[in-house]
Order: C-alpha cells, then sequence, then structure tokens
C-alpha cells in the first residue's frame, strides 16, 4: 500500500518544529475539527486537518480512520485503504476499522487480501457481533461480490 506521509519528510519536518509549538498543539481538538469539517462537507479541509495531525503524530490510530473517512468522500479509494491500514497498524485491536477495511478491500475488488485480513479477524477477536460481520463478509468475499 502507498504510504499517505512520507516517514522520512515527516521526521525532518517535525525536527524543525518549535518543541514548544509541538507541545502545545491539541492533536484530539484537530481530530475533532477535521470530523465537523468533514460532517459540514468539506471534505478538502477535513484532510488538510488530518496532514497536520498525521504529522504531529503518525501513531495517531484516530486520525488515520477520519483520513480514511475523508478519503472514501473524495472518492479516493486507494488513499482510503492505506489510510485504514495505518489506523490498523496503530491500533491492532481496533475490529471496526478492520472490519472496513476489508469491506473496502472486498469492494475494490482485492478479494485476497480481504479474505486474508478476515481470517486473522476471525482469529483474532472474540466479540460476537464483530465475528459474526466478519464471517458474514469473509462469505461475501468467497462469493466474489464486490458490493
Amino acid at each position: 500500500m502507498p504510504a499517505l506521509v512520507d516517514t522520512n519528510r515527516l521526521e525532518a519536518m517535525r525536527a524543525d518544529l518549535p518543541r514548544e509549538q509541538v507541545q502545545a498543539v491539541n492533536v484530539g481538538d484537530m481530530v475533532a475539527q477535521a470530523a465537523q469539517a468533514l460532517k459540514a462537507g468539506d471534505a478538502a479541509a477535513a484532510q488538510r486537518i488530518l496532514q497536520a495531525v498525521v504529522l504531529l503524530d503518525p501513531d495517531d490510530a484516530e486520525a488515520w480512520v477520519w483520513m480514511a473517512r475523508t478519503q472514501q468522500a473524495r472518492n479516493f479509494l486507494e488513499e482510503a485503504r492505506t489510510a485504514y491500514g495505518n489506523a490498523l497498524a496503530s491500533n491492532p485491536d481496533d475490529g471496526e476499522t478492520a472490519l472496513t477495511l476489508a469491506r473496502l478491500m472486498r469492494r475494490m475488488g482485492d478479494s485476497g487480501p480481504a479474505r486474508a485480513l478476515l481470517v486473522w479477524m476471525l482469529l483474532r477477536f472474540d466479540t460476537p457481533s464483530l465475528v459474526e460481520a466478519a464471517a458474514a463478509e469473509l462469505q461475501r468475499v468467497d462469493r466474489g461480490g464486490a458490493r
């Protein structure tokens, strides 16, 4: 998957920021602002805010989920897939994000990785509703359904 953020560039940019400026930023507030912008229909503004958030904290899973939603709203599905992947890498215990990523992969016609992710979910999670949803999605993948 292509990265939405060049980590080498990210580290160089972060090193150039004044420490007090970085510490004064409330990343949670920025994610909330981005979510509000997206809900208001301004995906471009949401994306700008979220790019700043992941610059400051590339391990913020919530920011990556909102970035993925923003990319989906703009119909940038490959970028959404990458952002969901980054969210899951930051928080592998987030079964809802894993399921959303698997559904997106299936819709994109990428059944192999979707299937692998769903099998991983069935082995990793024990929440009944999540297991049931993953099993149903796996059946869709196995039937070849893209929608």
